[in-house]
């Protein structure tokens, strides 16, 4: 899977946009909603409870002249957070925002000084050191963001990702894995944080605009909490990719969140209006594989809903408890009742090949998320993946992914552990049908084996154990999937 950690992201696409909801009056939604509950389990932990640390009223709701009544009409501010977790995270009570904002100065250094204790105050944190933020234009930053990618992204790993995607059906023969994410990051980052160098770098043309306000927040507090708390290591994570996913989440969730709480308390009501509404250049993210779309923004997506789960049941001190107690696997960040209750990953047997001539060439975790991404648009087209997608990978209870090569032939195995009562069987059985509708079907013994001219894949199921092989031909798919 692709995954560069030296440095961590920024990117246009992330949601700031549900500040904007506010001042139009639309209360905000995540773009997947936060399950009360496991879809896959009947009950909640008792840890999981979503209710406030404190059940207080907000104070503004008692406030006569409320600078958000003429803008909202009929419906006043406050009736926006209903019990909504996004709501009660991203405007806690009490959070409401003036009509002029808290003043930060025009001249780019003295406001990054300005944000860096604005975010220290709404973080709970503070700074050891200064922050020196480097602002650069669009063009520099889409420059400097692939020169540092290429350092960490290297060739080997890149040709081996491009490999397994189209073996996966996830991206196209024709397309190069490594071009297509260089240039999707060129469009998209709008800022990183280098957490071995302590470098802040951020966008920014002739003047720092609401939105180049919000990504400074956001970065700001990637430094203060590598300061206050220390960042995971996302280094030498080759045989867990699961778990580097998963700490993405928490990170990239963390700086969504609190960039969003910020703006709400320090921006005024117009640059609170105008986030998000600048054109943004969306080619690349629209034609990349979705694969690259949805992993690009799983973490300040998925994350933001988790981290608001840790902050509505205990604030910004269960979030920093985050960085002591990392989550372990995607399905945690994705379902963070099963964070909340200690669930882990339950472990996967290693699987060998009987062909000759083949080379295992990586063998690491195979999360939820990854899982989703996979059947959300088989054969990398998303008409074709199922309604309850999200509902579907919420049995996954573990997973492997191997792959191996000969010559110039590439082999997968996704071996899965599924929660009781779950049916993932069915699931990546329907991943197959859809992924390759035009595939002959043998079923007349095991495993299931579907055959094109150029790719078979071979399925087994075996009480709460799935393994499906994807690979040239079926004595090699047949080998691993037995």
């Amino acid at each position: 899977m692709v995954v560069v950690a030296m440095v961590i992201l920024a990117v246009i696409a992330t949601p700031v946009a549900l500040l904007a909801a506010f001042a139009d009056g639309d209360e905000p939604e995540a773009s997947a909603p936060l399950p009360t509950s496991d879809p896959s389990t009947a009950s909640v932990p008792d840890a999981a409870t979503t209710q406030p640390a404190d059940p207080t009223p907000p104070a503004a709701t008692e406030t006569p002249g409320n600078p958000l009544d003429d803008l909202l009409g009929d419906q006043d501010f406050d009736d926006l957070l209903g019990s909504d977790v996004l709501a009660q995270c991203l405007a806690p009570p009490g959070s409401t925002p003036s009509l002029q904002g808290s003043p930060i100065p025009d001249d780019p250094a003295e406001a990054i000084d300005t944000i860096a204790d604005q975010v220290a105050e709404v973080r709970g944190l503070e700074f050891s050191t200064p922050v020196e933020l480097d602002l650069l234009t669009s063009a520099e930053l889409a420059e400097r963001i692939v020169v540092v990618s290429e350092e960490d992204y290297v060739v080997a790993e890149s040709d081996l990702d491009d490999a397994i995607l189209t073996t996966l059906g996830q991206l196209d023969a024709d397309q190069d894995l490594r071009q297509v994410y260089f240039d999707l990051l060129g469009e998209q980052v709008a800022g990183f944080y280098d957490q071995e160098t302590g470098e802040l770098v951020a966008e920014s043309e002739d003047e720092l605009a609401p939105d180049d306000l919000v990504i400074v927040a956001h970065e700001l507090d990637h430094a203060l909490t590598d300061q206050a708390l220390g960042l995971p290591d996302f280094e030498g994570m080759e045989d867990d990719v699961d778990g580097l996913i998963a700490r993405q989440g928490l990170v990239e969730g963390d700086a969504t969140a609190l960039m969003q709480q910020w703006a709400l308390a320090n921006l005024s009501l117009f640059d609170l209006a105008a986030l998000g509404t600048t054109p943004i250049d969306t080619a690349q993210l629209d034609a990349a594989p979705w694969v690259l779309q949805a992993q690009l923004l799983y973490p300040y997506e998925a994350g933001l809903e988790f981290v608001c789960q840790l902050y509505v049941d205990g604030g910004w001190a269960a979030v920093d408890a985050a960085y002591d107690d990392l989550p372990t696997t995607s399905a945690q960040v994705l379902f963070p009742e099963r964070y909340l209750a200690g669930e882990g990953a339950v472990d996967v047997a290693e699987v060998t090949t009987s062909e000759s001539g083949w080379e295992e060439v990586r063998a690491t975790t195979w999360g939820a998320a990854e899982l989703l991404w996979l059947i959300e648009a088989p054969g990398n087209d998303l008409s074709r993946g199922p309604s309850d997608a999200r509902e579907r990978v919420a049995d996954w209870a573990g997973g492997r992914q191997t792959t191996w090569q000969r010559d110039d032939d590439t082999m997968v195995s996704l071996d899965l552990a599924q929660r009781s009562g779950g049916d993932l069987c069915t699931t990546m059985q329907d991943w197959i049908e859809s992924a390759w509708p035009d595939a002959e079907v043998d079923s007349s013994d095991s495993p299931t084996v579907w055959t094109t001219s150029t790719t078979a894949v071979a399925l087994s199921c075996d009480g709460d154990s799935v393994r499906a092989a994807v690979g040239p031909d079926v004595a090699a798919v047949t080998s691993v999937a037995n």
